[in-house]
């Protein structure tokens, strides 16, 4: 039975739509060829006319004319003046947010020892046996939930504990290097990779005068692999396919010793380059329980390193300015104080009010990883989003409940527009499940009617 399932979700009858349109991704490494002769000669005219361009001191000049605007910086983009300043202004607000944060403590403590007396253990230690939790209704829960994690010493994931992570976003001095892989869920092989990169050395300018200039705009390099040796192999029970549905430019199809080669070129680049560090930059890897990826690209791709990616990152510790390890970031341990269940990259999306769509595609995960983890670590991100109040999350949380236990008050009404007016053209089932499976807003993977939806 399981062989018959593989096959037919292997396409192995000729080339399927799907096959087509991936490979038709495939980016070529010289467009040229499939210009016209008249935007070649174009073209050629004018790589002539640079050449003939006498060099101009204005930087901005020179960029425009070069054939790529990534310009990365040698140095530190903060002089020790300017970089002083951010500190204080990390300190002032880890300082604002600690005391806020022991406001509130007391104010939940109170709370809990008056309407969950029996959750009280010791000296203001927060918890309840499973047997007891599980009598509590969702919204004694949710309180429950928020005061464990908030009063609980080892649980406060907030202010001092979150300096590490808001000094690098803000000092703007660390390459982050997100990275997302997905898995065929017959074999467990590699299906996808996505890599995202955001280099502070790609997203500011120094003028003529020395003065530097940051981007409003971030800039990210993107990079979506297929791995041609499962290019068939589709998901279906679990989770849906989402190869072909990357948001971003182009999609390499590369074999796997291809993809080896890539892998190892972005290890050196980024990770095995100690002249970074000399410069005064560092590297941290971003993802959402990204251990496991990456030791499985490590097993099946054998990629080499000269350091350790330090996976047990404690939020106060401070590593040697001359060790090997690569700090990992992870984004569900740093989202556990705001969301106080299930953890995962589409709840942290929807609780951060991030648009997105089409996750489970390898780069729109790592991309939306990474928008996720600046944003929970960003100053102004986090205050303009109280993400320093318990018990605004507390209010956000139990609104994302109320989204998924009442979708027809909530569900966008586009959505159910188009599912009604399929339904009156009686649409091929596949066609509905595109439409209305993994919408981002909790519809079970079983929907078949717009009927289902309100269950």
């Amino acid at each position: 039975m399981k062989d018959n399932s593989y096959k037919r979700r292997s396409f192995n009858n000729g080339k399927s739509l799907f096959q087509r349109t991936v490979r038709a991704s495939l980016r070529q490494q010289n467009f040229s060829e499939l210009y016209s002769p008249a935007i070649r000669d174009l073209l050629q005219k004018d790589d002539e006319f640079n050449k003939l361009i006498k060099p101009h001191k204005n930087s901005d000049f020179a960029r425009i004319m070069s054939k790529t605007n990534q310009q990365v910086l040698d140095k530190i983009v903060y002089n020790d003046k300017l970089k002083q300043v951010k500190y204080d202004r990390i300190n002032s607000y880890v300082k604002t947010a600690d005391l806020i944060n022991h406001q509130k403590q007391k104010f939940l403590l109170d709370y809990i020892e008056k309407n969950l007396p029996e959750a009280v253990k010791g000296k203001g230690f927060i918890d309840l046996k499973h047997k007891e939790i599980e009598k509590l209704d969702i919204d004694q829960k949710l309180i429950y939930e928020l005061s464990r994690r908030s009063i609980n010493q080892f649980n406060n994931h907030t202010g001092d504990n979150l300096r590490r992570y808001i000094t690098s976003t803000n000092v703007h001095d660390t390459i982050y290097i997100s990275i997302d892989i997905e898995e065929f869920e017959l074999n467990h092989h590699i299906t996808e990779i996505g890599i995202t990169i955001y280099d502070p050395r790609e997203n500011g300018n120094y003028n003529a005068n020395g003065t530097y200039f940051s981007s409003q705009m971030p800039t990210y390099r993107k990079y979506h692999v297929i791995i041609d040796e499962e290019i068939k192999s589709r998901n279906s029970n679990y989770i849906l396919c989402k190869k072909p549905e990357s948001l971003f430019n182009e999609t390499y199809i590369l074999t796997t010793a291809e993809t080896k080669k890539f892998l190892q070129s972005i290890w050196d680049r980024y990770f095995n380059n100690v002249n970074i560090s000399k410069r005064g930059f560092k590297c941290a890897l971003v993802g959402q329980s990204v251990d496991g990826d990456i030791k499985l690209i490590q097993k099946e791709f054998d990629i080499k390193g000269d350091f350790q990616f330090d996976y047990d990152l404690a939020l106060k510790k401070v590593l040697a300015k001359n060790s090997n390890k690569i700090l990992v970031y992870d984004t569900q341990k740093i989202s556990d104080n705001l969301l106080f269940f299930a953890n995962s990259v589409k709840k942290q999306l929807r609780f951060l009010n991030i648009p997105h769509g089409s996750l489970h595609n390898a780069l729109n995960d790592s991309y939306f990883t990474l928008i996720s983890f600046l944003t929970m670590t960003d100053i102004e991100s986090r205050l303009n989003l109280k993400l320093d109040d318990p018990i605004e999350l507390l209010k956000r949380c139990n609104l994302l409940n109320l989204i998924r236990t009442h979708p027809e008050k909530v569900l966008p009404m586009e959505v159910i527009y188009n599912i009604e007016e399929s339904e009156n053209k009686t649409p091929k089932k596949k066609w509905l499940i595109k439409n209305t499976e993994q919408l981002e807003y909790g519809i079970p993977l079983k929907t078949k009617s717009h009927l289902d939806l309100f269950q």
